[in-house]
């Protein structure tokens, strides 16, 4: 489980936390990669987390003032803003405690302990085996689509800082290239079960896809393609 205290509750700690850490995503590394970007953030992530901190330092400023401006309103905007921030930030947290590149300062500036990397998944760091994917017609022109990792034997799973990509044509030859199908007919899903609405006019042809696994930040890291047996729309 991954740590709860990880953001500060505190209002001045919470100051020192949002502080470092915007600051600390911006840095640029000798590499010339900023650390946001090292870690595996978006840069609507990246933007997002800043504009946390831009909110709190107009409402901090007036909460400072004890005489003139620290009202129970500023208190409570500013513990929302925390709370809306845990949220936001809770899961950019978890997956920055499961890549393994991951070093002693970063756990140290976001407050992630060590422990954390034992209990998360990591992400892996090259490319790894296509996804299991099992098509199912549901009646009404709905495919049920299921994702798993080839561990997994039977449930819907996925892997971290990844998303399932599907590429299909609808009673055609399936081309040898996948990127020679159109992005019309191609779905990218975080969720390991989805349900593909292929509508009623294609009920009785034939689905052929290809399926793999997308990174969601560095396409390098996605896996090669795997071949889906195809089913009938029903």
């Amino acid at each position: 489980m991954a740590d709860k205290s990880r953001v500060s509750k505190k209002i001045a700690d919470f100051n020192s936390y949002i502080r470092n850490t915007d600051d600390y995503n911006a840095v640029v590394t000798p590499g010339g990669t900023a650390n946001y970007q090292r870690l595996g953030m978006s840069d609507a992530e990246f933007n997002q987390w800043h504009g946390f901190r831009t909110q709190w330092d107009t409402l901090y400023s007036k909460y400072s003032d004890k005489k003139e401006s620290r009202t129970t309103a500023i208190k409570d905007k500013l513990r929302a803003l925390m709370k809306d921030f845990e949220v936001f930030a809770r899961n950019i947290l978890n997956e920055i405690a499961g890549i393994r590149t991951s070093t002693i300062d970063d756990l140290r500036v976001y407050h992630i302990k060590a422990k954390d990397l034992r209990d998360t998944e990591p992400s892996p760091i090259h490319s790894t085996d296509p996804p299991v994917v099992a098509l199912k017609g549901l009646g009404g022109g709905i495919m049920d689509v299921h994702f798993r990792k080839t561990a997994d034997q039977t449930r819907p799973s996925m892997l971290p800082n990844y998303v399932g990509e599907l590429r299909y044509v609808i009673d055609a030859v399936l081309p040898d290239d996948p990127d020679a199908i159109p992005s019309k007919t191609t779905v990218v899903s975080s969720k390991a079960h989805f349900k593909l609405n292929l509508g009623l006019p294609n009920i009785g042809k034939r689905l052929h896809a290809y399926a793999r696994w997308t990174h969601k930040h560095d396409s390098q890291f996605s896996s090669g393609w795997a071949l889906v047996m195809d089913a009938v729309i029903n």
